[in-house]
């Protein structure tokens, strides 16, 4: 079991960065389904946005504030 909690030889997911300064972040992780998405400030802290899945490959994850960071997709 990885850290991210899933086992090897399954799809290992997708580390997505921000690096622009937004409210609103658009995850092209390519997984081609519905993924289920982790996300982070620059600082660490764990952050809930909205999810919303546009297609199979790509997602979008809006926050109340904008913010850099890290979005972790399995």
């Amino acid at each position: 079991m990885s850290a991210f909690g899933y086992s090897p030889g399954y799809n290992t997911g997708y580390k997505h960065v921000q690096s622009v300064l937004s409210t609103a972040w658009v995850v092209n992780h390519k997984l081609n389904r519905v993924a289920s998405i982790t996300t982070y400030r620059s600082d660490g802290l764990k952050v809930e946005g909205t999810v919303v899945s546009i297609s199979p490959n790509v997602s979008t994850v809006t926050f109340a504030f904008a913010a850099i960071g890290i979005a972790y997709c399995i």
